[in-house]
């Protein structure tokens, strides 16, 4: 007899037949599908079983399959758990064909706990993922002499495992005896509780003891076993699955083995009467696991299980889970003190405490002088630490020179400015004067001056390393009457009224200097100091000038002093 029917992969209904063949025996013909053919998830598992008691010659037992996803990007194409799997029992009997087939839904599935770690997965180059799906199978087996294999398959492997031989291309076996013993007294197998840390740290001290417990007492006993190969991409999800023996995974020897898949330095072994994991990885990767766990009665062994799963060695050292940022001030030259300013990204303290190398206990540190400085931010919660290092620098002064008039008018308005030397900080500018100044933030202030006879005003020049300097310019006022004023026509004939070009105050000004220009800009004229004795003559010449209009410019107190410019005629008749 002939019976359509359907399984159902990934919400994808896909057309079966079934050829209904004498009890224990049928065909199937399975259509597969490309994406059963570049499936890389699958992470390990286990299988284990509960027996829940005895129905007249048979036992009813409860069989779980603990399967695990990577849900990393090794994921390659972001495979999920199948809607429904097939699973085969065979007895010991007759291996050739399934004692009973039964497809069997997925009943629940949750993301596994990453342990808290001290490091960051930016290192690693991805986030770690891995989830749990549980297939549950109520079933009742008689019980006899044989033994039954409870068994699933299925392709392909996550790739990134360094310790076996083509893990992208081969999928895994997962398989469960029932020896007699077991049913005999209607034993329960020991179970995986919690998946082991996803990652640990090379060239550091794994001590990590399995999760594995069994509800029966029995006495259990760990070892390091080789996970089993199942189907390949073409036949990626075999039904039925296959029965035993099965073949063994290939170990990148002779780095690696069944009873030393990580190596190590101390290799990395263990403990068969705790299921401690111990040693000291030296390679950088993803390792698949393999362990088998037997159960004793009594000294008598009547009941074993295994299971595998994958671990991922890091470097721990380059990378922390606590990330800082830091904010520093160097110290100046003219005697600011530098100071460090630590800002915790993660969490606020008081979660945090901190450790400095001149013993200092505080989060910041102020009043530093030139020099290295080491901070080691522990997280109370957890325990990791991080470690940041610091030099605060000696920086010189901004270099600047103040330019403007030092002698002026009072009630005059003059523009002082400030020119940077030498390099191209950003610059800040705070002048302090005592008379009006109409921006004291500008690097060209207008001052405005009073009756004061001297005035002061003071810059503190900043770069962008808050460094200062400063400068001081005093300023000398001059009343009205003392200011240099001139005549501004000369008739140079002798007569004593306005021979000479005359200038009021130059005897306040010994270090004066006057320049006489014709209109073409020529200099015809110059003498430091000027001694208000000049009738139109030119210098180079010693010959009178025509009558015109001619140019000066007097300087005052050189080489920084207020300058004079104007014009004066000369008259001849």
């Amino acid at each position: 007899m002939i019976i359509d029917s359907v399984v159902a992969y990934k919400n994808i209904t896909i057309p079966i037949i079934f050829i209904m063949l004498p009890r224990f025996t049928f065909g199937l013909f399975f259509f597969s599908f490309p994406f059963f053919l570049t499936a890389t998830h699958i992470a390990g598992g286990q299988f284990s079983y509960e027996c829940l008691g005895s129905e007249g010659a048979s036992n009813r037992y409860n069989i779980n399959l603990d399967l695990f996803l990577d849900c990393s990007i090794n994921n390659k194409n972001y495979i999920d758990f199948d809607n429904e799997i097939i699973i085969a029992i065979y007895s010991s009997n007759n291996l050739l064909i399934p004692y009973e087939r039964h497809t069997v839904p997925l009943i629940l599935e949750e993301d596994v706990e990453i342990e808290e770690r001290c490091f960051d997965y930016t290192e690693l180059g991805y986030e770690p993922c891995i989830r749990k799906g549980i297939y549950t199978l109520s079933v009742m087996l008689p019980r006899g002499a044989q033994s039954y294999y409870i068994t699933y398959q299925r392709c392909c492997r996550t790739p990134a495992s360094i310790n076996i031989k083509n893990t992208d291309e081969i999928g895994g076996t997962y398989t469960l005896e029932i020896p007699q013993s077991a049913q005999v007294s209607c034993n329960n197998s020991s179970r995986l509780n919690t998946y082991p840390p996803l990652y640990v740290c090379i060239d550091q001290d794994i001590n990590y003891k399995l999760n594995i417990t069994d509800s029966d007492g029995d006495d259990l006993v760990f070892t390091f076993c080789s996970p089993l190969v199942g189907p390949k991409r073409t036949n990626a999800v075999p039904d039925p699955p296959k029965p035993p023996p099965y073949t063994k995974v290939t170990y990148n020897s002779p780095a690696y083995s069944p009873s030393q898949p990580m190596g190590g330095n101390p290799i990395v072994n263990m403990n068969p009467e705790t299921g401690t994991i111990r040693g000291k990885p030296q390679s950088i990767g993803q390792y698949l696991i393999g362990v088998c766990v037997n159960e004793y009665r009594n000294n008598r062994l009547i009941g074993s299980t295994n299971l595998e799963f994958v671990i991922q060695v890091i470097d721990c050292r380059i990378s922390r889970k606590i990330v800082t940022n830091s904010f520093i001030t160097p110290a100046c030259s003219t005697g600011e003190l530098g100071a460090i300013d630590v800002e915790i990204q993660e969490k606020i303290p008081p979660n945090f405490s901190f450790e400095w190398s001149n013993g200092a206990t505080s989060e910041d540190l102020t009043d530093l002088t030139p020099g290295d400085y080491s901070l080691t931010v522990t997280d109370n919660d957890n325990g990791c630490t991080n470690e940041k290092y610091y030099t605060i620098e000696n920086l010189p002064p901004p270099r600047f020179e103040m330019i403007g008039d030092t002698t002026v008018n009072a009630e005059d308005e003059i523009e002082l400015w400030i020119n940077p030397l030498g390099d191209s900080h950003d610059y800040i500018v705070e002048w302090q004067s005592e008379v009006y100044m109409d921006d004291p933030f500008s690097f060209r202030p207008t001052v405005l001056f009073d009756n004061s006879s001297l005035v002061t005003a003071t810059v503190a020049y900043k770069d962008n390393s808050l460094c200062t300097n400063t400068q001081q310019s005093k300023i000398t006022l001059k009343f009205p009457s003392e200011s240099s004023e001139n005549n501004n026509g000369i008739t140079p004939n002798g007569d004593g009224l306005n021979d000479v070009l005359f200038f009021s105050g130059l005897d306040d000004h010994p270090k004066n200097q006057l320049t006489i220009f014709n209109r073409w800009g020529d200099v015809i004229f110059h003498v430091q100091p000027y001694q208000n004795n000049w009738s139109g003559q030119n210098k180079n010449t010693k010959k009178p000038l025509p009558s015109g209009t001619y140019y000066y410019i007097l300087r005052l107190d050189i080489p920084e002093g207020k300058y004079h410019s104007g014009s004066v005629t000369i008259i001849r008749k």
